[in-house]
């Protein structure tokens, strides 16, 4: 999750997702820190590193360094949680990532 340094505003959340199995997985919506984002994403079978970014729809202020819960839910009713690190954007691409998580459906 990347904040605004001036006042720690929310700015974007970018995740990298992989989808090892064999069929394609349709992203219903991404919810962070008890907030959703509906979504229409469908990431395509054997599909490694696929990016999505969100930079509206989250509304928050939070410290770099915090810890977010956040989850990935597919249109099949599966979800994948996270847990994203808040860091100042400072102009240059990161990602808070879905560890360990495998979309299938």
């Amino acid at each position: 999750v990347y904040v605004d340094p001036s006042d720690n505003s929310f700015k974007s959340l970018n995740l990298t997702i992989s989808n090892p199995g064999p069929n394609d997985v349709a992203i219903a919506s991404i919810e962070l820190a008890g907030q959703t984002v509906t979504r229409n994403d469908v990431i395509k079978a054997g599909v490694q590193n696929y990016k999505i970014g969100v930079d509206k729809g989250i509304d928050g202020k939070w410290a770099p360094g915090t810890t977010l819960a956040g989850r990935v839910v597919t249109t099949a009713g599966t979800s994948f949680p996270f847990t994203a690190v808040v860091v100042p954007d400072t102009g240059q691409s990161g990602t808070g990532s879905q560890q360990n998580q495998q979309a299938t459906q």
